[in-house]
């Protein structure tokens, strides 16, 4: 789902009494995120971050500091993993058409990067150019 700013605190503190999350993952890779996941983590609590973050971010670090948070960094696979998964997929034991919104010829690759990036779609499939 994608959320507007402050949409995501207020369903969770909705959802937890004002309370927060013992733990908060933030798989986005984005300072919007890591510094949402702050908001709703409960004093005492863990933020496990595996989204790849592109840049440095800038967080509250007081935050973590004064709310006792664990903020922890976690490598999500190795190459034992993805060969695992092409074996999987391989062997049609897992499906990943649910994920796919978008299907693009190769030439409209452009086009189907601006729609992931605006946050229109989960997954675009580019497919060879056909030849008329």
């Amino acid at each position: 789902m994608a959320a507007n700013t402050g949409e995501v605190v207020d369903r969770i503190r909705e959802c937890t009494g004002e309370e927060g999350v013992d733990v908060c993952v933030d798989a986005a890779g984005s300072n919007a995120a890591l510094n949402e996941a702050l908001k709703v983590t409960k004093p005492c609590g863990q933020i496990l971050v595996i989204g790849t973050h592109a840049k440095p971010e800038e967080i509250d670090v007081g935050q973590v500091v004064t709310r006792q948070l664990a903020l922890v960094g976690s490598w999500s696979h190795t190459w034992d993993t993805w060969e695992r998964a092409l074996r999987l997929l391989a062997a049609k034991k897992v499906s990943t058409k649910v994920l796919i919104t978008h299907s693009f010829q190769l030439a409209a690759w452009k086009e189907a990067f601006e729609i992931l990036l605006s946050l229109q779609g989960m997954k675009a499939v580019l497919k060879p150019n056909t030849h008329s």
